[in-house]
């Protein structure tokens, strides 16, 4: 039996935690990018490499932070129909 206390996040905190996280993960883009471009000389693979690789964990965590919110916000959702 649930405790009345776990009560499901409201749609505005989940909708501002997303915010939040999106905002974290265009700063963790910007410094990705920004160093994978300064890497310069006879590295130009390992830019190419540094700058695919980074904006496929920057990817990753979009989608998931997005499917992260997509659940909690179906949990709530769930937790108003009881």
């Amino acid at each position: 039996m649930e405790s009345t206390t776990d009560a499901a996040p409201s749609r505005g905190a989940v909708v501002n935690l997303l915010t939040l996280k999106l905002v974290g993960i265009g700063l963790f883009a910007a410094v990705v990018n920004w160093s994978a471009m300064m890497i310069s000389g006879p590295l130009g693979l390992v830019r190419i490499g540094l700058f695919a690789l980074g904006n496929v964990v920057v990817c990753w965590l979009v989608v998931d932070a997005v499917f992260a919110a997509l659940d909690q916000l179906l949990e709530s959702k769930l937790h108003d129909w009881e």
